[in-house]
């Protein structure tokens, strides 16, 4: 599997930057063996995909409000760059309502739930960087 971290909100002013670069560059704090080849870069997605000679652009949506905002950025992407597709995913029923938010609270609360949402490597930093 091939995986591009776009911005990491740098340079996006309603989000901000979750992760270290360490943790940026390996995949958010997947484990190792989930995602490999993760690139971390800045500037416009399509500028990107297009020097990668992308053709499909894969997206996931838990809710509504997501696939809204994600159909904005989708249909601004076209205009860009044309050639290149969105794909929108939709998660298993059971992790639609996951955000990294709402885990990250969990975490820092001290709620055992979090094991059951994240594979064990990531409760591991969470646990690790909440204290």
């Amino acid at each position: 599997m091939r995986g591009y971290l776009g911005n990491q909100g740098r340079n996006r002013p309603n989000k901000g930057p979750r992760h270290g670069n360490r943790d940026g560059n390996r995949g958010n704090g997947r484990p190792d063996d989930m995602m490999h080849d993760v690139e971390v870069f800045d500037g416009l997605l399509m500028d990107y995909a297009r020097a990668k000679n992308a053709r499909v652009i894969l997206r996931g949506i838990r809710a509504v409000s997501d696939y809204e905002y994600e159909l904005q950025m989708a249909m601004m992407n076209r205009k860009i760059e044309p050639q290149i597709e969105t794909v929108f995913m939709l998660p298993a029923v059971a992790y639609s309502f996951l955000s990294s938010r709402l885990v990250r609270e969990l975490a820092r609360l001290g709620a055992p739930i979090v094991k059951d949402l994240v594979p064990a490597l990531v409760e591991e930093r969470l646990r690790a960087k909440v204290g």
